[in-house]
């Protein structure tokens, strides 16, 4: 016997509304749990669970949790910013042409920076 999924919430459609009419492809950017859909390989995913909402990133099968809490406008905005970010990879939304997160931190840190910021995110002391 299988559990099925629940019908999303009326609100959690309005953000699939709201993710479409941006320019993102449900499946291929973005999803949400319960909102049937074809999955692309590396997508971001907001789940409503007993504990809230989780947005999550996933990539090759593995996701990690970007955010998590109770309150859907705070995981609406980080759902909505990580799809942004995501989909101006692939020409999509309002990031189109602008340096990822990643670049922009890049500008703004030295190498010597950006070595102790890796070796404290594996827990490890530089050798």
């Amino acid at each position: 016997m299988t559990s099925a999924v629940p019908p999303p919430a009326p609100e959690l459609l309005a953000i699939v509304e709201e993710c479409e009419r941006l320019g993102y492809v449900h499946g291929v950017d973005f999803s949400v749990h319960g909102v049937p859909a074809s999955f692309g390989s590396e997508l971001v995913v907001l789940v409503h669970g007993e504990a809230g909402y989780e947005v999550r990133y996933r990539d090759m099968g593995e996701e990690r949790v970007v955010t998590a809490g109770a309150d859907l406008a705070v995981a609406r905005v980080a759902f909505l910013e990580e799809v942004a970010w995501l989909a101006a990879g692939r020409g999509r939304g309002p990031y189109v042409g602008r340096p990822s997160r990643a670049e922009q931190i890049a500008a703004r840190t030295t190498m010597d920076e950006a070595a102790a910021a890796y070796y404290r995110r594996i827990g490890r002391e530089p050798s």
